[in-house]
């Protein structure tokens, strides 16, 4: 059951990555922050794959980049503040310096 579980996630989560149900979402902002960011918090904290916790960062990036200012407005500043840092935790910045040291190690 639970690699069913699974894949229902990431096939859920992979829609973020579709430009056309992105731009639904930009047109129903507010509705689609204060419904999806708290479930999308909640999962980050419970879900076990690390796939899906990946895909849950972005997610939740996706929707703060739409419209940071409206993100804010929505969840209230601290609350916008907690879904970034979760965003960062589950998906943190690639350190484009690093790679390319360890590249030239190699």
């Amino acid at each position: 059951a639970g690699s069913k579980n699974f894949r229902v996630a990431e096939r859920a989560l992979m829609m973020f990555q579709s430009d056309s149900v992105v731009s639904l979402l930009r047109h129903h902002q507010q509705a689609a922050v204060r419904l999806l960011v708290p479930r999308l918090k909640m999962a980050a904290g419970e879900h076990w794959n690390e796939s899906c916790k990946k895909m849950i960062g972005l997610a939740l990036s996706v929707l703060d980049e739409m419209d940071r200012e409206n993100f804010e407005r929505v969840l209230g500043f601290e609350g916008a503040q907690g879904a970034r840092e979760t965003a960062v935790r589950l998906n943190p910045p690639r350190d484009r310096q690093k790679e390319a040291a360890d590249e030239a190690a190699r």
